[in-house]
Parts: structure tokens; C-alpha cells; sequence
């Protein structure tokens, strides 16, 4: 299907919708095809290049929980900083989250407040149909 100017499949998706839900697709157990968290993984990063915040979130919560890739809290708070930085509640909200767990950073009440005032500063992102 051919992409307008701006992006979209014409349809009301994005081109990075349609790459994390492909990465989804792969994440997940009964989409279909076998579950491959690699193959997961290379379709969220497509999706992060075209700008998506939920695929940049998917990206950090594999390498927080080592879900598929080796487990890696420094580059789990990366891609977490990447998506909040784009002003996704989702990722401050995470990174707040790795604050109180002391998880790749030392314990720091300030930046843990400084996380979760920021979190509750932004709306949260609306669910996909």
C-alpha cells in the first residue's frame, strides 16, 4: 500500500505503527508466527528509526527484563531517556520505576521525584484499537 506524504498508510496507521505491530506480532505467543524475540527486537528498532515512542519503550522493557537480549539496565535507561525525551509518560514512568528498584543507577530520591512529577506532567498515550 502506498504511503502519503506525511507517512500514512492512508489508513489511519503510520509506517512505524504497522513495523511495531509487526514487532508485536513476533513478541508474542499465538500471533501467528513463532515467538522470536529477535526478530521482535529488529522490527521495534525499524519502528524507533520512523520516530514510534511505544516501540522505543518496547525496545527498553527487553533490555530491562532481558527478555530476548542480554539483560542491560544502562541500555535499558538509554532507550528509556530516548522515548522520554519525545514526552512518553510511559518511559518516565519506567525510568522513575528503575530509580526505586535501584536498577543500573544508584538510588537517588531526587531524581526518582523528578521522574514521576515529569511522568505526571504528560498525558498517557491513548490505547490502540
Amino acid at each position: 500500500m502506498p504511503t502519503n506524504l506525511n507517512g500514512s498508510l492512508g489508513c489511519g496507521l503510520r509506517d512505524s505503527d504497522v513495523l511495531l505491530n509487526v514487532g508485536n506480532i513476533y513478541n508474542s505467543r499465538g500471533g501467528g508466527v513463532p515467538q522470536d524475540h529477535m526478530e521482535a527486537l529488529r522490527w521495534y528498532k525499524m519502528a524507533a528509526e520512523k520516530g514510534n515512542e511505544e516501540a522505543l519503550c518496547f525496545i527498553a522493557h527487553m533490555y530491562e527484563t532481558g527478555e530476548g537480549v542480554t539483560q542491560d539496565y544502562a541500555e535499558a535507561l538509554r532507550w528509556y531517556n530516548i522515548a522520554a525525551e519525545k514526552g512518553n509518560a510511559g518511559a518516565m514512568f519506567n525510568i522513575a520505576m528503575m530509580y526505586t528498584r535501584s536498577q543500573g543507577v544508584t538510588i537517588d530520591s531526587h531524581e526518582l521525584y523528578f521522574w514521576f512529577y515529569l511522568c505526571s506532567t504528560h498525558p498517557l498515550p491513548e490505547p490502540q484499537a
